[in-house]
């Protein structure tokens, strides 16, 4: 398929899905041809090819819009050599650096925490009244069914035109943050006992994780500037003795590493045919430096293997508590577990965001 009938593919799927709605304005020319990595002509062309299908039209100086909603479709459903996987103890150490974080005159270093003066406070406020005024019954909802509310998913879908996407609506689950979006696929993959491939170094929260959930983790070597070692991760999964491969590959903390496109075609690429299933952390996706947002190991997922996680912590408030995790092929274990452990997420918040 030739790069401009793809993103024509993408487009057509969003407006069939219901996600673009007749009358409702497509990202611009110019935002298609940064986030797809496309050139102009490329964008116009696929532009030009739904407007013959009648699926959008042009309107002087406004853009496209979509004119007529498609019939559905189907949703597309030389490194060192790791070392022993080892059972993770971290967590009263882990209580203990927090707990010196917030001392007084201790800079906050403990955790990721964005300033409060860069956060649209005032905002979320007059959003939050908004929401419980136009919605007075909206706390009479059951808090384990109908737990993702589909305007916020619909959100979720166009915003991820700009991660190589778009994901399919029935991907999501709405989470109470990132943290137990990377909880709920470490549940839905792993057993107690089982080997997880994390990036050494790596954020101490994830080694918590595997710790209270009784897995081991296998240190995999990571490059200050390249990321997560493919070519040890390759060498660590060819007994086949690693479920998971636990990775934040934009932003990565704490090296701040961003793992090259071709790498993350390769992890992807490994991990499906080797049957590991990939966790993928991308909460700093969204705070890059340059034109041009990093792509996720998701974007290169072709066989639903990926799990994407992230949530609204470091780009609108820490305090919303409100994450999701966009599931491939495990949605359906991520829900389960979702229900079980915490139900709905909050439904004014979801509505907020």
């Amino acid at each position: 398929m030739l790069r401009y009938e793809r993103l024509a593919e993408d487009l057509s799927g969003i407006i069939s899905s219901g996600n673009l709605r007749p009358g409702e304005r497509l990202p611009s020319i110019r935002r298609l041809s940064r986030d797809r990595r496309l050139s102009v002509s490329t964008v116009v062309q696929a532009l030009r090819h739904l407007e013959q299908r009648g699926l959008i039209e042009a309107r002087p100086q406004a853009g496209y819009f979509v004119r007529h909603v498609a019939p559905r479709r189907a949703s597309p459903a030389a490194r060192p050599t790791p070392v022993e996987p080892v059972p993770v103890d971290v967590s009263q150490r882990l209580i203990r650096v927090l707990l010196g974080g917030v001392q007084p005159g201790v800079a906050p270093l403990s955790a990721a925490m964005p300033a409060s003066s860069l956060l649209p406070v005032a905002a979320l406020q007059r959003l939050y009244s908004s929401v419980v005024r136009r919605h007075a019954r909206l706390l009479e909802g059951h808090s384990h069914i109908h737990m993702d509310d589909p305007r916020l998913v619909r959100q979720l879908v166009l915003r991820s035109m700009g991660w190589a996407g778009p994901l399919a609506a029935n991907e999501f689950v709405i989470t109470n943050s990132c943290t137990e979006a990377l909880g709920l696929c470490l549940r839905a993959v792993t057993r107690p006992g089982d080997t997880v491939a994390v990036e050494s170094p790596g954020y101490y929260l994830m080694l918590q994780l595997l710790e209270v959930l009784g897995l081991r983790a296998l240190e995999i070597p990571t490059d200050p500037h390249t990321g997560m070692s493919v070519e040890a991760l390759d060498l660590a999964t060819r007994q086949g003795n690693v479920t998971a491969c636990l990775l934040v590959p934009n932003a990565s903390n704490p090296l701040g590493s961003i793992m090259p496109d071709e790498n993350k075609r390769r992890l992807a690429r490994l991990t499906a045919e080797r049957g590991v299933a990939v966790i993928e952390d991308d909460v700093y996706g969204d705070l890059y430096f340059g034109n041009e947002r990093p792509w996720p190991v998701k974007a290169f997922d072709q066989t639903g293997n990926v799990m994407l996680c992230s949530s609204f912590s470091k780009c609108l408030s820490p305090a919303l508590r409100v994450g999701f995790v966009a599931g491939g092929r495990y949605r359906a274990q991520l829900a389960l577990h979702k229900t079980i452990t915490s139900g709905a997420t909050n439904p004014i918040s979801q509505l907020v965001l």
